[in-house]
């Protein structure tokens, strides 16, 4: 039999398509003339065999199976399906009616029944945002990708994090509604030694592939780019019809030998053996170079097996007006912060102190993060020229064109475009330049091509000499620019297979390329300038993470999704989980657009979960709620409105619980019972003291859900929650602190549901009085950088009487009480007494003697004097010896 149409679909057993719905949709299509072709992922928990369907409803004529575990290698299956089923496609697509329907519509063009979305996977170790020259190029080509109506998904792996502004990671998203950020876990990563190569794959840990894996089984992507060759493995993951790009702004073969030839004082930076370089290069379909010399070299290890494209940069051209030449000339300098741009600009300094006539004639601007580096250097006799000025960082790059007759750039060596060198010509500014640090612009003027550092000082001194020069200059860095955006926008239509049209960035006024450092720098579309909501209706955030919660997640969901407050977006966050809590969630997001699903590829907690949500929140505020909590009706207007009216960051409800049976009971009123002035609005530093419970009287609660935060207030203050068991301690209070004001309500906003195995429900393991270990070394550390070491010795009391509270949980493993004890006597001891005031001592001291009698330890007096450890009060003492008396234990207490 000649057969017509072949439907085609690709599930994974996570995405909205799963074998059973397509089966049945094909076998209630009927048609003969139809095929399918069915590409099916293995899922481990599925119990739907696709071969018995097949066979026990007769299509094994008509059906074609190819099933695989990890890889799969069907390659080009795709493009043989005259209509194709996208993983993303809704459920309510795949039916019998539906494919007639596309059967019918077919003219000999292939279909795709899909959401009619393109998806791209941007993928990079190095966070986009951050500025400097390969945040630049990333954002061009983020720009792009939006602009032709790509939904990015940009994956950060988490390789510059602790070099990553808060605020760089909080843009990114807020501008990508899919944001994901892999947290780096093989030491390997960011390990080189001076002058070495590192293996093509170091820098690319398991964690990363593994973080997109999730991704690749949920979407269907039409292209994966990769930024730089040594993260390529993550091509390994993607489906071949999946194309994949290599952007590569550098070549790293033997990198760090060829910096130490260029005459750097070390090379530490990621360098890799040309093998390395040619194999990255074979993983993708396509590389995207970023100037021709560099592209040349790259189609020599590639040969005709895959193609080359150059794309330099893409900016407007900024019409911007220089002020003339009076007096002397103003050289600028800009450059991030690494010791090449040290190095270099110290010898351009030192060259320049050598001639007296320009040493005489001008002044030199010293600006961005690598001049706040040269503190190390001060010692420098060039830097204590008083026509010479550090700036540091600039809010807008523009501010020193303003003041600049010439921007230099001295670069001895590297590779790479230099974004240093192109971004003042967008400005239409005079460039001096070496050859080094004028790479890939092809420029024939001799102003560009300077050998060596010292020749650019007879260069600056001839400008000096004829001031005509710079109009010749500027007008040299308006054609270079004009170039380079043509060539860029053929290469990118190459790229991406389209027309640019929309992408021809053009001219705009000087007035509007300040934002930020500069319009190259911020790239095409500026994004992240004004979010288009209406600040009359603030948009609320609510983020949920959950993990085997197949049982209570719809309930959740739905008392968020049916909330009285319509403006607001809910961000599930997957943990891992093994039960059907995916299949769920991913069931109520195809019913609400305010739904948006993350995930994490291995379990990571609670914590590290509400980061992910955090991260990824485009609201005015967040509220985090947890999986087993119910939202009460009209509780986020009520916490908008106080926080309106008390004009305050951080709005705190009260919460009741109810447990597995359905019988609800007080559980805020429980702990604040009699204190009627712990209500309303609270000083930071006094909701501090409150939350650690210092003094009768005082109350405020310590966790993270059914709290109203200001989402810059709460990226601002830095705080992020920690992976294991009671994270939310080490945040809350520094928050209230960070917070300055707060509100405590008396209203109900959450139920909070009482389930047992959850972890405030389970008694304390040995692993879990170290991770309560590491929790305390983390708050600690706080204590300092919040500036409350005043209260480092209530700290203390309170969470040695948390970890007793804990342990008071059902305990009778020796080991762990020793463990507690151990710790309470080490890292928490309380060197400086506790008062017999203390609101938590009388606690302490029952929990003490209750564990002790609860794990059969009450004749182990070793074990009593680790736990009161530091307590040494009198009322502390008498309470001993009234419980040694009790216990017979008097005679041994001395």
């Amino acid at each position: 039999m000649g057969f017509k149409y072949t439907i085609g679909c690709e599930t994974t057993g996570v995405s909205a398509v799963d074998p059973f719905h397509v089966l049945q949709a094909f076998k209630d299509l009927a048609d003969q003339e139809a095929t399918l072709l069915l590409i099916c992922k293995r899922n481990e928990k599925s119990d739907f065999s696709a071969r018995n369907y097949i066979d026990k409803n007769g299509l094994e004529d008509r059906v074609t199976l190819l099933q695989y575990y990890d890889r799969n290698e069907y390659y080009g299956s795709r493009q043989s399906c005259r209509i194709w089923i996208g993983k993303s496609t809704p459920v309510s697509e795949v039916s019998a009616d539906v494919l007639r329907e596309n059967i019918r519509r077919f003219q000999g063009e292939r279909i795709e029944i899909s959401d009619g979305k393109k998806h791209v996977l941007f993928f990079t170790g190095f966070h986009p945002y951050k500025e400097e020259g390969q945040g630049v190029y990333m954002r061009l080509w983020l720009d792009c990708l939006k602009k032709t109506g790509h939904d990015v998904h940009l994956v950060y792996y988490q390789h510059d994090l602790k070099l990553t502004p808060a605020e760089a990671r909080s843009r990114a998203a807020r501008d990508f509604p899919y944001y994901h950020e892999i947290p780096v876990i093989s030491p390997l990563v960011g390990i080189n030694e001076d002058g070495l190569n590192i293996d093509l794959d170091d820098w690319c840990g398991k964690a990363a592939l593994k973080g997109v894996e999730p991704l690749v089984d949920q979407f269907d992507f039409d292209f994966c780019f990769v930024v730089y060759p040594f993260f390529t493995a993550v091509f390994m993951v993607l489906p071949p019809e999946t194309r994949n790009i290599l952007v590569t702004p550098d070549s790293f073969t033997d990198r760090n030998r060829k910096m130490l030839e260029q005459g750097f004082s070390m090379a530490q930076w990621v360098s890799i053996t040309r093998g390395g370089e040619q194999l990255a290069c074979l993983r993708a379909d396509m590389i995207v170079s970023i100037k021709e010399e560099e592209a040349r070299y790259f189609r020599k290890l590639v040969g005709d097996k895959r193609e080359v494209i150059t794309v330099f940069s893409l900016s407007p051209l900024v019409d911007f007006k220089r002020k003339p030449l009076s007096g002397k000339l103003r050289i600028g300098y800009f450059a991030s912060d690494t010791y090449v741009n040290r190095e270099c600009v110290l010898e351009f300094l030192k060259c320049r102190s050598h001639s007296k006539f320009l040493s005489a004639n001008s002044s030199v601007v010293l600006a961005g993060g690598f001049s706040e580096g040269l503190s190390g250097d001060a010692d420098e006799p060039v830097l204590r020229d008083d026509n010479i000025e550090i700036r540091g960082r600039l809010e807008d790059l523009a501010d020193l064109y303003r003041e600049s007759d010439v921007i230099i750039n001295p670069d001895k060596g590297g590779t790479g475009l230099k974004i240093k060198t192109l971004e003042p010509m967008y400005f239409g500014m005079p460039v001096v330049s070496t050859l080094a640090g004028a790479g890939g612009l092809n420029s024939g003027s001799r102003f560009h091509q300077a050998a060596e550092i010292r020749e650019l000082i007879p260069l600056l001194e001839e400008v000096l000499r004829d001031p005509g020069l710079l109009e010749e200059l500027s007008r040299c860095s308006r054609e270079i620019t004009e170039r380079l955006n043509r060539e860029s926008l053929a290469g990118i239509s190459r790229v991406l297979g389209c027309g640019t049209g929309d992408l021809d960035p053009g001219h705009i006024p000087a007035d509007q390329a300040g934002f930020g450092a500069s319009a190259l720098r911020q790239g095409l579309g500026r994004s992240g300038s004004d979010t288009g909501r209406d600040k009359g209706s603030p948009l609320v955030s609510v983020v949920l993470p959950f993990f085997n919660a197949e049982e209570n997640l719809e309930a959740a969901v739905s008392s968020v999704t049916g909330h009285d407050y319509r403006n607001l977006e809910l961000i599930l966050v997957d943990d891992a989980s093994s039960d059907d809590s995916l299949r769920i969630a991913k069931t109520l997001a195809e019913k609400d657009s305010r739904i948006r699903i993350l995930g994490h590829s291995e379990n990571m907690g609670a914590g590290p979960a509400r980061n992910t949500g955090a991260f990824s929140a485009c609201g005015d505020y967040l509220f985090f709620l947890d999986s087993d909590d119910i939202l009460r009706r009209r509780a986020l207007e009520l916490l908008l409105r106080t926080a309106a009216e008390e004009d305050v960051g951080l709005v705190i409800g009260s919460c009741n619980q109810v447990d597995e049976q359905g019988n609800y009971s007080d559980y805020d009123r429980d702990r604040d019972s009699g204190r009627e002035n712990c209500f309303g609005l609270i000083n930071g530093t006094e909701a501090l003291r409150r939350s650690l419970n210092v003094e009768e009287g005082s109350f405020l609660p310590v966790r993270p859900w059914g709290m109203l935060i200001d989402l810059n207030l709460y990226r601002d203050s830095g705080l992020t929650f920690p992976s294991g068991e009671y994270e939310d301690l080490s945040v809350i209070p520094f928050l209230y602190k960070y917070a300055g004001q707060v509100v405590y309500l008396k209203d109900i906003v959450v139920t909070y549901r009482i389930r047992e195995g959850s972890v405030t429900q389970s008694p304390l393991s040995l692993e879990k009085v170290s991770r309560y270990g590491s929790l305390w070394d983390l708050i600690s550390r706080r204590i300092e950088e919040f500036g409350v070491e005043d209260y480092r010795r209530d700290f203390k009391i309170f969470h040695v009487g948390h970890l007793l509270w804990l342990l008071n949980h059902g305990i009778s493993d020796k080991v762990v009480l020793d463990a507690a004890a151990d710790l309470i006597q080490g890292k928490m001891r309380l060197d400086t007494g506790a008062s017999s005031g203390d609101q938590n001592l009388k606690y302490m001291l029952d929990y003490i003697s209750n564990i002790l009698r609860v794990g059969k330890a009450e004749g182990d007096f070793a074990l009593w004097g680790k736990f009161v450890s530091g307590l040494g009060d009198d009322a502390v003492v008498s309470f001993i010896r009234h419980r040694m008396h009790e216990l017979g234990l008097s005679t041994r207490f001395k």
